[in-house]
């Protein structure tokens, strides 16, 4: 049974990002989870309280600290993590998005989180800077796919990512797209950002010219498990 349809696909095409709820199924998601607590577990302080290292009317920043449990595949564990990325579902979604017969997953990464290990808030910003040697071509076949994987529930206390959707950047920003988001467009892509909270084992995927940032984690003993997938036409 297909996990996704034309409405997601439309969505992509239009706005430069769609989640789609559920995607996996928990009993897929389950031994990835298990595999995360075995590579990151023992890192987590349930007594630390979030930390805020935000500057007067500053949103947020890209820091090193929020990329300290942030690991390329293969990963140091079983057979599950490192294998989700090239799901079958997974890669028929980027070929029906990028509009190719055949795609390479050309990076995935493990990313833990928890709460008071790091200020979590960042800046907008768009990806390509650290995926391409150039700027994203608008020719769909020569874009990218990038696929964040829930693995456990990711509500806004536990640092969903934000994006904004690509007609309301357009209109801030226009074509020419500072990939690092210069100071005076946060102001206004905030008032247009769009929560991607959702449920374990749902997928948020996004083009890497797509304004969006991470958020902070406030729960307390806060855990947010996430897995990227990147596609490129092959």
């Amino acid at each position: 049974m297909k996990r996704f349809n034309q409405k997601h696909l439309d969505e992509w095409n239009k706005e430069g990002g769609v989640l789609i709820t559920n995607f996996f199924s928990e009993k897929e998601i389950k031994p990835c989870r298990q595999d995360m607590d075995l590579l990151y577990g023992d890192r987590r302080d349930p007594t630390a309280s979030p930390k805020n290292n935000k500057q007067k009317g500053e949103i947020g920043s890209v820091s090193p600290d929020q990329f300290r449990n942030f690991d390329d595949m293969p990963f140091a564990c079983s057979p599950a993590l490192n294998l989700l990325a090239l799901h079958p579902s997974l890669i028929e979604l980027a070929k029906a998005a990028l509009g190719t017969d055949s795609v390479h997953l050309y990076q995935s990464h493990s990313w833990a989180k928890f709460t008071g290990e790091a200020d979590f808030d960042q800046d907008f910003h768009c990806d390509f800077k650290n995926h391409t040697l150039t700027v994203p071509s608008q020719e769909t076949s020569q874009r990218t796919i990038n696929c964040m994987i829930y693995l456990t529930d990711v509500t806004d206390e536990l640092g969903a990512i934000h994006y904004v959707p690509l007609s309301e950047s357009e209109k801030i920003c226009g074509d020419a797209r500072d990939p690092f988001g210069s100071p005076e467009v946060q102001a206004p892509l905030k008032e247009k950002e769009v929560s991607c909270a959702a449920a374990s084992g749902s997928i948020f995927a996004y083009g890497i010219d797509v304004y969006h940032r991470g958020t902070n984690l406030t729960l307390p003993s806060g855990v947010r498990y996430t897995l990227t997938a990147s596609f490129k036409a092959a």
